[in-house]
């Protein structure tokens, strides 16, 4: 299996992607306000984004996001979907924050599985939750799939958690937005502490 990301700066980036790449199946994973200097609109990033999903054959499979309004508001029929909040076909739930990592349950089609990763956030959560869902798609049982989101390792700077003498430390240097900051003060409301 050949991954790609297809990144986007100007209308039109991904469908010429698409055009080199012709992907099989695709995966919208987040629709915001980025790179508007470039783009223009809001509206212009969410038509850039759905050039992905314009560009998949008809056996082809699209995964969406649907906790993001952008992608839930324009999810054509037939999209397997997942998310933390809304009614999708993967969702986690009974998810669980703490200094060892995050825990979490998902249930697609009545088959339930926990797993767990060393990944700390809802974020996280979320974006694992997008990898669950594709893998399992394509034929990898929810049980096979728990120990590699066991051995996920986090990047660092970002939310990268490490023990200290006496204390935990959530390393978020590397992030320096507004959404990125409100993640790690959501995360950090899940530990016990003062």
């Amino acid at each position: 299996i050949f991954i790609c990301e297809m990144g986007a700066k100007y209308v039109g980036d991904i469908k010429e992607l698409c055009d080199i790449v012709h992907p099989k199946h695709g995966i919208i994973t987040s629709i915001g306000p980025q790179h508007l200097e470039s783009f223009k609109s809001l509206q212009n990033v969410i038509n850039t984004k759905f050039e992905l999903a314009d560009a998949l054959p008809k056996d082809g499979m699209l995964f969406l996001n649907g906790d993001n309004e952008y992608i839930a508001e324009r999810a054509p029929d037939g999209a397997i979907t997942y998310g933390l909040n809304s009614d999708s076909k993967y969702k986690a739930k009974l998810i669980s924050v703490g200094d060892k990592g995050t825990t979490f349950e998902v249930t697609p089609d009545g088959e339930t599985e926990e797993f767990t990763t060393k990944l700390i956030g809802t974020h996280n959560c979320l974006n694992i939750l997008g990898a669950i869902a594709v893998s399992h798609e394509l034929g990898i049982s929810l049980a096979e799939l728990r120990p590699q989101v066991r051995r996920l390792e986090s990047v660092p700077h970002r939310l990268e958690l490490s023990k200290r003498v006496g204390m935990t430390l959530i390393d978020d240097s590397y992030n320096s937005n507004p959404s990125g900051t409100k993640a790690a003060l959501e995360t950090l409301s899940f530990f016990e502490g003062e």
